[in-house]
Parts: C-alpha cells; structure tokens; sequence
C-alpha cells in the first residue's frame, strides 16, 4: 500500500478485499495484483508511473502531466476524496495485460472532490491545441456528488450502468487568456519595432489596416460626420479607409456606424492642454492682468457600441505618450457578466482592447504567427481575454462628448488628411472549433459533455458545457434540481416506469460571448483663434487692441463597434428522442436534426419548436400518440399534423391545449379537442375532431379556419382569419347564448357548409370585411322557416352581424354552393338577432349604412332574416327584392328590450317593434312609437251570451294590424292552464274588430251554475 508521497510502488498489506468498504464483495479477477493503491498525500508526476492495481484510493493530491491522458491498469474500483489534476486528462476504465478495455465495476468521486483536466502542450499561437483535454470514466456504476471539469476545447465522456451525479458538477471550462497573447517578434530584420505576434485564444482577424488616409481613395475625411448627435443619442461613424484582408491580404475598403443611445451612454471624452503662454492684458479700468492662455491642446473621444445593454462597458485614458501630442494608450473593457453554474458562482467573460495609435503613432501592420494561415493586425491595437492591469492603465475620460468635439465652426479645416488604423475580429467562445467541413456535426466539435448509461439520476447536477451536452439514458430516474447551460443539446433520454419528465434539461439560451468587433481610429489636427479682450489703446490706431492666440487641436477619436458581439446564444436542441408511456416536456426545447418522442401521452409545459431542418410535425415522429396536451408551446417550423396524417382508422383520441400552437399551417384531427389557448397560423387552420370546445381560445388565422366535425361547443371564442371562416358539423355547432362574447372577424367571408341538427351562434358577433375591389362570397345552408321566430331556435342562427366594405368591395351573400361552385337548389335563410351595416367612411363613396345596395348582394336562394338593425328595421324589410326581412315577433339578446306595461309587469319584445312607427301593437289608435304604453292590454269592445241551450257567447275587440290574437278559456282565473278557444290575426294594415263565438257543452258546468271566464291576449 502505496504511503509515501513520491514513492508509487505498492506492497499490500491486507489480502482480504472485504476489508475495504468503499467497494463491494467479488472475487478478483486477477490476484497477483496489488489490491489497491492509496494517495494521502500530495503526488505531482511529470513522467508518472504505471499504476497496475485492483483499488485506486485518492485521499489527497494527484497530479500528472503526460504526453496522452493518464491511464490506469487492472484497475477495477476508482476512489476520489481529494483533488486530481491531470494535463491533458484522466481515462477511468479497466485495462488488462493485453491493453484491452472494458468497463471497470465502480468509480466514485465523492464531495467535495475534484477531478480537473488541463490543457497542456498548447501550440504557442491562438486557437490551436495539439492535445485537448479529456476525461473518460467508463464503470458499471459511477457515483459523483463532487466536481469533474475539462478545459475549454476537452471532452468530458461518463459511460456507465447505473450513473448517479445527484449533487455533482461537471463542467468545460470557458475560454482563457493564452500566456503568450500579444508577445510580439522580429522575424524580419534587426530594428526595434517587431513585425509579428502571438493573437490570444479565439480571437481571430478578419481585416486589418493602418497608415494615412489615401489620397485619392478614399479621400481625406470630413471631420464633421465623425460624431452626430440626435438629442441625447449619437451616431458615430468610421470614414471609409483601406484595409487588408484574407489569406493573399487583398486591399480593400472598409467603414461602419454604431448607434449609441441616450439610455445607455457608453462614449466618452478625454481632455487637456499640451502647451500654454503668457499674456499680458489691460482691463477695462486699466488695470493689467497676467494670464496664461493654450496654444497646443488635444480632445480624445471614444465611442463603444453595443447592441445589448447587458455588456457593461470602461474605459480607460492612460498618460501622454512620446509622440509630444497629449495622447496616449485608450484601453477598453467589454464585459458580460454570468453565473457559472457548475461552481454557483459569479464569472465574467471580457474583452480589453487597446490602442497605442495615440501614444506613438506607429501605423505599422504586424503579422499574427498564431493560426495557420498568417493573418495581420495593426500594430497600435492588442486584444486580450485578461488584462489584470487594466485599472492601473489610467484614468477614467473626464468629458461627455457633445456635438462639436470634434468639429466646430469655428475650426479652419473641416476635411483632414489623417493617420488612421481599421481592425475587424471575430471572437469565438470555443477555443479550439474543427472548420466546417461536408458532413461534420456539432458532435465533433470540442468542448463538449457526453453522459451515456442505463439508469441515470441527475437530482441537483450542475452541468455547464462549452459547445455539446449529449445524454443517452434508457431510464432518467430525476432532474430535479438540475440546471444545463450549454449551446447545443443532444437527447436520447427515456423512463421505465412509465413517466417521463423533461426538467431543468435545457434553457432558451445560454452565455457565450460570440460575433465580431470592428474599430477605426482616426488622428489628425486642426486650428482656431482664441480671441482675448484687451482694452489697451493702439497709439496708431487709436483703437483698442485684441488679443489673437492661435491654438493648435489634436484630434483624436475610437469608433468600438461591438453590434455584432451577442452574449447568449439560442440553445439548440439537435436530437430529441423521449421514450416513455407518459412524457412530460417542462422546458424549451429548439430541434434542428432528430425529434422522436415514443410515447402515448404528451405534455408540453415547456417549448418544443422545430426548425426548417424538420419542418413538420409528422405522424413518424410520434407513432404512438395517443393524448396530447399542450400547455406551453409548440412550434412547427411549417406545418403542425397532429392526428391528421396518422394511418387509416387512426387518430389522436384526445388534444387539449391550453398555451400556444403556431405554425405556417396546422392539421389537426382528434376524437376530443379542447381549446383555452392559442392558435396562430400563417395560412390554413384545418380541424377534423369528434367533439371539439373552444373556452377562452384564440385562433388568428392567416388563411382559412376550417371546423369539421360532429359537436362544437364555443365560449369567449375569437378568430380572425384573412381568409374566411368554413363550419361543416354534423350535429351541433352553439354557443352558450347570450354572454358567450365570441368573435368572428373575417377578411374572405364565412361559409356554413351543412346544417348542424342542433345549435345557434346568438352569442357570436360576426364581423366580415371586403377588401378594396374584392368582391367577398359567404354561403349559409341554415333552413328558410319564413319571417318566424322558429328560425332562430336550432338552425344556426348569429347574435349579430356586422357588414363592413372598403371602396369598390363587395360582399355576396348566398346559398351553399356544390363541388362545383354552383348554388344548391333550394331555399336557405340567414338569421341574424342584430344586422349592422358599417358606418365607417369610405373614400369616394357612401358608407355601407348609407346605401347598403352599393356593396351587398343577396343572391337568389337565400333570404336574410333580421330581428334587429342599426338601420330602420321597417324600411330595411324587404329590400333587395324581397330577400331581407325583418322578423318582429323575435327579441333575442341583441335585438329584445324590456318594456313596462300600465300594470307594472314587464315584458321583452322587439325593439324595432316598440320604435314602430306604422304598428300599433296594443290597437288603441297610437302607433308604438309615439305610445307611452304600447302593449296595453286588448280592449274588448263587447261581450254577451248569445244562447243558453248550448251556452253561447260571442267577445269582440279591437285588433291591431298585422297582430296575431289568442283567446283563451278557464274556470278559475287563477288556473294556471287557460284553454286556447281560438287564434285570430288581423290581416289589414289598420285596426279592426274581431269577434269569436264560444259554444260551451252542458258537462263543462256552465248549466249548473259554473262560471267560466275569458281573456284575449296577444305577443308583442
């Protein structure tokens, strides 16, 4: 047993394996080997040894550095408690004598245990690491609580059995700072100024320049459009200059803006004199004053922008260097702060430029020997990933720029000719990405974590990759507790015990501070005359004397664009395959590649979106589908087939979505559809189901809402769909009546293919518009039941209509039409409680109110039925040739009121009735318009016994026209059934008298005394 801390030879000192209660009872494969080899010390190996036992025990420090990762021997039982380095990483497995690997029985790394891997052997450049770290632990079973982490461009590989990482974390390591960023050579000749550099890690140039402005191209700048100010928002912009780019470094031209707002200022200025004089000047009482005034001063102005706000923003102005101008080095930090979540941590991904173009005004290009292909950059311009002295490169600007800093009026030039450097990077989080080649996939690509096993606990694991997180698990017992922060996602992740659920897996984005950096900067000079009152009497002139001081300005300005640097990325999930009973998807879920969800049951709490890799949502990527709830979001990337393209005599039996469904189009087909949610499509919305409930929902529709089926039941239900609305239910189609407040909003019309047996829309408002010169159908296939109040009961009659045209439109309503677009023979009525002709001005033209003719059709086959308008329902009756007609006997929720009677009692009736100014319902000689009490009782103008052997009577009264009468018998005037004697009606467009004859039999009572009494009654 290994004691020392630099001796690994290993003498066991006890042969019972029972002895040690880290690993379980078995029998050795092999028991010449040592048992087990134990570290309690601190173990620093840089030509470590072969380890060839049964046991590996850490308890302290263990550190090696090879040429491949470190591996072990016949060794069987891994044990972590303490801290393991290794450059460039560990492989935890069982090798035998003959190097053949398999899995080894257990691993643990127990907390607060650290297993880290270093990358080591790092080309001397940016980017290009010869050996990336990597970690494999392969076991039957692997139990980490504590911490296992691999550098930026490593690989972090578990395999295993049973893996249970409750409490653990993993993680690869951002992107750092290289060692030999900005060390700098001479390659070429013997002078000072070096010609090449080492660029840092994943900085990478796209174009480079630097010198004096060229003449004739591009031209000297105008100073005056460097910086423009909008209020408090500026708008910076780098002239035009040349640059070098590619691997030929082929001139070109390059200039860019960057917006800075008011919000979020993240320019400033920097101030001071470089020379001054002295001035003796009189006074205006004659006194003297001696003054010193400047001759020679400079203005830096520096200008970062930023298109997101998160990035936090310095920036530093160091001393005057010797270039005798006052400038010197600008240095300026980009900063997003984060959380690491494998640590709990707080991190900060940086960026720290700095221009030396002031403080020397050296406009040499310098080579950058790190990548392959040797790129270049101005000498006056470093970028690092870490600058530990930033705060002590100066001091913070002293000026808020405004609008004439750098050019006033008052200047003598306003073009210059100046010196200038142009510099654009790319910055990647990854510091080692293989180049896109045909076939290579985010799988390939460093800095990635792959969990592979058959039962898999995840309970408060901390996962934080670079680039890939992939998990292939036959049973997730629980996530818990987890949190994932990575880019890319790749799961193959199932249950056993018949649930699923899909939590804290996957976020909608995560840090990674990525895109591009462009910077100009640009020095030049320029004059003016600061003019001094002096009061001192020229003896010549005998006129007072000014003063002129010539000042010289140095002008200085770094345009930062930082536009195109994001610091989140959309994560992306590249395979998604659930397989359980029962899934449950809690979390945002973006599928590029691979979606297969093996399941009868689906939840959606989350997001699950596809993109334009797997457009649609097809039948094959969830075979076994049987109930689908959504409650999140769904997001084909074009069209949504749920149910609709299962086989033959299949279907989803059940769909109920409560969140969000969008796509380009949807088919939906279930045995049960329920709808409190959203559904956004760009064109068709097609849904077959058996019974279908739409509660709170919203379908905005960009074709046509098409409803098929057999019951549909709909309660605060809006849609607006730009191409028309299609119900085609065999059974019911209603809403709950007055006070369902559904909308329908409609740009191509509406259609009722077939009648339902059972169900109105008196709760619906329909609005449907016609475009300008567009000349909009709608069809109905309700039952014509005449100017009754039976066709408002069960044949698809709509609370209320409103008709709506832009000039030249026009809407046609008709009959339903066959598959060949021909009218169906036979009459169709349209009942409609309230019918409202838009008032809305149109241009060129009368309002749709105003001459209704103008922009509506009423095609032979249907009449349009009303009980109500905000027109004249009395002179809307029978307009276009008889196919418009008012229904006065009907007051529904939108068309009824509430009229007091001279008894006190109440009753509903039309309210085109009570405004009547033809009718007198009560026939008292007043027409209800102008009748205080217009439903008056009937009067009876006489009564008498005519006969006595039969009884015989005969009741006359006044009637008023076009008024359907009843007269009624009982023998107590509180029975609550009265006997209908007789219906008559007045035919006459004026009052009348009607009478009716009774003859009462013998065995009604009348002859023994009985009493029998009449009343005539009326419906408003």
């Amino acid at each position: 047993m290994n004691r020392g801390t630099t001796s690994y030879a290993v003498s066991p000192t006890q042969t019972n394996p029972n002895a040690y209660n880290f690993f379980p009872s078995r029998v050795f494969p092999n028991p010449a080997i040592p048992n087990i080899f134990i570290n309690p010390g601190t173990v620093n190996f840089t030509n470590p040894p072969q380890i060839n036992a049964t046991a590996f025990l850490n308890l302290g420090n263990f550190g090696v550095q090879t040429i491949l990762p470190y591996d072990f021997q016949n060794t069987l039982y891994f044990t972590n408690r303490g801290t393991m380095i290794g450059a460039p990483g560990f492989r935890f497995d069982y090798t035998d004598d003959f190097g053949v690997r398999r899995p080894a029985y257990n691993f643990v790394n127990e907390a607060p245990g650290t297993i880290a891997c270093l990358e080591a052997n790092q080309y001397s450049g940016y980017s290009n690491v010869f050996f990336q770290t990597m970690m494999q632990i392969r076991a039957t079973n692997i139990l980490s609580p504590g911490y296992l982490q691999v550098g930026n461009a490593g690989t972090l590989r578990l395999e295993g059995q049973n893996v249970n990482l409750t409490r653990g974390g993993l993680e690869v390591q951002p992107v750092i700072g290289s060692p030999v960023a900005n060390v700098y050579f001479e390659l070429t000749d013997s002078e000072p100024t070096p010609d090449a550099f080492y660029g840092d890690n994943a900085i990478y140039d796209l174009y480079w320049g630097a010198g004096l402005q060229q003449i004739p191209i591009p031209g000297p700048i105008n100073t005056a459009n460097i910086l423009r100010f909008f209020g408090a928002d500026l708008l910076a912009s780098a002239p035009t200059h040349q640059v070098l780019s590619g691997p030929n470094w082929t001139i070109g031209y390059a200039g860019f803006s960057t917006f800075v707002p008011g919000t979020y200022m993240t320019a400033i200025g920097n101030t001071g004199i470089v020379a001054f004089t002295g001035l003796t000047l009189t006074n205006f009482d004659g006194s003297i004053s001696n003054i010193i005034v400047p001759t020679n001063i400079f203005r830096q102005a520096v200008v970062v922008g930023v298109s997101d706000t998160n990035f936090t923003v310095r920036t530093k102005f160091g001393p005057p260097g010797p270039a005798g101008m006052g400038l010197g080095i600008v240095a300026v930090e980009i900063a997003s702060g984060t959380t690491n979540v494998a640590q709990g941590a707080p991190e900060t991904s940086a960026l720290y430029f700095v221009d030396y173009l002031g403080y020397d005004t050296n406009t040499l290009v310098v080579t950058n020997l790190g990548p392959w292909v040797p790129t270049g950059r101005p000498y006056a311009y470093e970028i690092y990933r870490e600058l530990p002295n930033f705060e002590s490169l100066g001091a913070n600007g002293n000026s808020p720029l405004f609008n004439t800093f750098l050019y006033h009026r008052s200047f003598s030039n306003v073009f210059a000719t100046n010196l200038y450097a142009g510099y654009a990077a790319s910055i990647d989080n990854v510091a080692s990405r293989p180049p896109v080649v045909p076939g290579s996939t985010t799988t390939n690509t460093p800095g990635r974590i792959e969990i592979q096993a058959d039962t898999l606990d995840l309970t408060k694991t901390r996962i934080r990759g670079i680039t890939m997180v992939e998990i292939k698990t036959a049973h997730l017992k629980s996530s818990d507790g987890a949190v994932v922060d990575v880019e890319n996602l790749i799961y193959d992740v199932g249950s056993t015990n018949g649930l699923l659920t899909m939590r804290n897996l996957a976020r909608e984005s995560a840090h990674a501070v990525r895109g591009e950096l462009q910077a100009w900067t640009g020095i030049w000079s320029n004059q003016f005359a600061l003019v001094l009152s002096n009061w001192f009497i020229d003896a010549n002139t005998n006129y007072f004397n000014p003063v002129t001081n010539p000042v010289d300005i140095n002008l200085y300005c770094l345009i930062l664009s930082a536009d195109l640097l994001s610091r989140t990325q959309q994560v992306i999930t590249h395979t998604l395959t659930l397989n359980s009973t029962n899934v449950v998807v809690d979390d945002p879920y973006l599928v590029s590649d691979k979606m297969q969800i093996n399941a009868e049951g689906l939840t959606v709490n989350g997001q699950i979106a596809l993109t334009n890799a797997i457009p649609d949502w097809t039948y094959a990527m969830t075979p076994k589908l049987r109930f689908l709830t959504n409650n999140g979001t769904i997001r084909p990337w074009n069209v949504g087939y749920y149910g609709a393209d299962f086989p033959e005599g299949r279907r989803l039996e059940r769909f109920i979505n409560s969140g969000t469904l969008e796509a380009v189009g949807h088919e939906i087909a279930c045995d049960y559809f329920e709808d409190s949610g959203v559904v956004q499509n760009d064109n068709d919305l097609r849904l077959f189901a058996n019974t279908a409930i739409f509660q709170g929902s919203y379908h905005a529709v960009g074709g046509g809402a098409h409803y098929f089926g057999q019951d549909y039941k709909l309660r605060n239900h809006r849609v607006v769909a730009d191409r028309g609305l299609f119900i085609n239910a065999t059974n019911s189609f209603a809403d709950a009546g007055a006070g369902s407040n559904n909308s329908f909003e409609l740009l191509d019309g509406f259609h009722l293919i077939r009648k339902p047996r059972f169900g109105d829309l008196l709760g619906t408002f329909i609005q449907t518009r016609a475009p300008r010169f567009v000349s909009v159908a709608h069809t109905w296939a309700a039952e014509d039941r005449g100017a009754s109040v039976s066709g408002f009961t069960d044949n698809m009659a709509i609370g209320r209509l409103r008709l709506e045209s832009l000039p030249a439109g026009e809407l046609r309503l008709g009959p339903p039409v066959d598959g060949m677009g021909l009218p169906v023979s036979g009459k169709f009525g349209l009942y409609v409680d309230y019918i409202e002709f838009s008032t809305n001005l149109v241009a060129g033209g009368p309002t749709v109110a105003e001459d209704p003719e103008a922009y509506i059709v009423i095609e032979p086959g249907l009449t349009v039925y009303f009980a109500a308008s905000n027109l004249s329902a009395e002179d809307l009756d029978g307009r276009f040739n008889g196919r418009l007609r008012w229904v006065k006997d009907f007051a529904g929720p939108g068309s009824g009121v509430d009229v007091a009677l001279r008894t006190g009692r109440t009753v509903r009736v039309n309210i085109g009735l009570v405004d009547s100014r033809q009718i007198d319902s009560d026939g008292d000689g007043l027409v209800n318009a102008f009748d205080i009490y217009p439903f008056d009782d009937v009067l009876i103008t006489d009564f008498e016994i005519t006969s006595v052997n039969p009884y015989q009577t005969r009741i006359s009264w006044r009637a008023a026209a076009q008024t359907e009468y009843f007269v009624e018998r009982a023998a107590d005037l509180k029975a609550a059934d009265w006997s209908i004697i007789a219906t008559m009606t007045n035919p006459l467009p004026d009052v009348q008298i009607l009478t009716v004859t009774d003859v009462i039999e013998q065995n009604n009572g009348a002859a023994g005394g009985g009493q029998q009494y009449y009343r005539v009654r009326y419906e408003p």
